[in-house]
This record gives C-alpha cells, structure tokens and sequence, in this order.
C-alpha cells in the first residue's frame, strides 16, 4: 500500500512540473475493443508512450510519439495442448496540437 501511495505522489510531483516541458511520458492500460479476433480474444497488460514537441508556437505545438503496448492471449480450450501468445504493438506518431 505504501509503495501505491508513493508512486502516485512522484506521479503527481513530475506531472505538476512538466505542464511546459517538451518532453512527456504517459503510462496506460489499453482496452481492446470492437468486433475482431484482437477484441474477442486478447487481454491487455500495458502501454507506455512518450511524445516531444520540437515546434511551440502561439496556435500549434508539433511533435512526435512513440507508444509500446503489450496484450496477451491464453488459449485454455484446445484439446491437444494450451499455449500462450504475447503481442507486442509498436506506434510512432506525429503529432499537433492546438494552444
């Protein structure tokens, strides 16, 4: 519980800082959804991200992100063996902002 709360607190510290900064780093959970075999069968463990603005201007910030995801899927119902498959899911982007 200790370690939850101390995590949050550095959390909240850095994030109250970089409200300026060029650089941001962003941790989520991703949640596959819609009508496909990535929605019906895989769960999610995490994606991390960061983006870096390189133009900040009065009406536009430009930049680019990376974000890495990871998702997972057990396959319990085969008869023969079960097995395991991680997918690891890699984006960059380019990205703009509007101030």
């Amino acid at each position: 519980m200790k370690l939850k709360i101390l995590i949050v607190t550095i959390f909240i510290t850095i994030n109250s800082y970089s409200q300026n900064s060029k650089l941001s780093l962003e941790l989520n959970y991703p949640i596959p959804f819609d009508n496909n075999f990535i929605a019906d069968n895989y769960k999610s463990i995490i994606d991390v991200g960061a983006k870096y603005r390189f133009i900040n201007s009065k009406v536009i910030n430009m930049g680019v992100a990376l974000n890495a995801g990871v998702l997972y899927f057990k396959n319990n119902q085969s008869y023969l063996q079960d097995y395991k498959v991680t997918n690891y899911m890699i984006q960059p982007k380019i990205f703009g902002e509007f101030n």
